[in-house]
């Protein structure tokens, strides 16, 4: 990561000033052009759960139960492995505020943020392969505590990779390029239903492996999105 702030950190957003109608206007401006895409990308990375619940519905309603169970328990961690991963991009916006040129600066608050997902991922994952026993201590019948268990043992290593996209998202956004971060997830969302298509079902002359397919589905599509964000970074 050495080259991870080879952008012009001097201009990595328009730096607005006074305090009248014009000011406030040209905030608004700024604003929009950060929210819009951002807000879009947030709904793109949901449509990921979102095709692996249609795929899943026309194979089977256990298997959808199952992966609704899983993708809640998963959902769940990957809230808590955002939590840190969300500082990147306020340290970042704090420190171009302070010092325009600190690459420096940049680079050590990406780095933190990739070492906090380490960190945070280890116990994350180990959690989400106990998802069938966890289930079951709740009383949930076990055909479908057993399946959410399949889905999140694949699943679960798609985690550090969606959080390691979550850390270069928040630097690209942070030296206000948020495009890109949707643009690869848009295309992310293309090789999920891709996946999910031929492992669920069998196609392309791949096994039919059903909600564990979705789960490896789901998994490899996060590794995508990520190393899609390094090639983009």
């Amino acid at each position: 990561m050495t080259d991870i702030a080879e952008f012009d950190l001097a201009h990595a957003g328009r730096r607005v000033t006074g305090h009248g109608l014009d000011a406030w206007l040209a905030e608004a401006r700024e604003l929009a052009r950060l929210a819009i895409p951002l807000v879009f990308t947030q709904l793109a990375q949901m449509a990921i759960m979102t095709t692996d619940v249609i795929m899943l519905g026309h194979f089977s309603t256990s298997a959808l139960a199952s992966a609704a169970l899983g993708n809640t328990v998963f959902f769940f961690c990957w809230l808590v492995g955002c939590g840190p991963v969300a500082a990147v991009s306020p340290m970042i916006a704090h420190t171009l505020g302070a010092r325009p040129k600190d690459r420096l600066g940049v680079r050590t608050a990406v780095r933190m943020g990739f070492w906090s997902l380490l960190i945070t991922s280890l116990p994350l994952i180990a959690l989400l392969l106990f998802v069938e026993q966890i289930l079951r201590a709740f009383g949930q019948a076990p055909e479908l505590a057993h399946g959410a268990g399949v889905f999140t043992s694949a699943l679960c290593f798609g985690l550090p990779f969606s959080l390691g996209y979550q850390v270069l998202r928040n630097y690209s956004t942070a030296l206000s390029r948020p495009n890109a971060s949707l643009v690869v997830m848009v295309a992310g969302i293309g090789y999920n239903a891709f996946a999910d298509y031929a492992l669920i079902f069998g196609h392309f002359g791949l096994p039919r492996l059903g909600i564990l397919g979705s789960g490896i589905a789901s998994a490899s599509s996060y590794t995508f999105c990520f190393i899609a964000m390094v090639v983009v970074v």
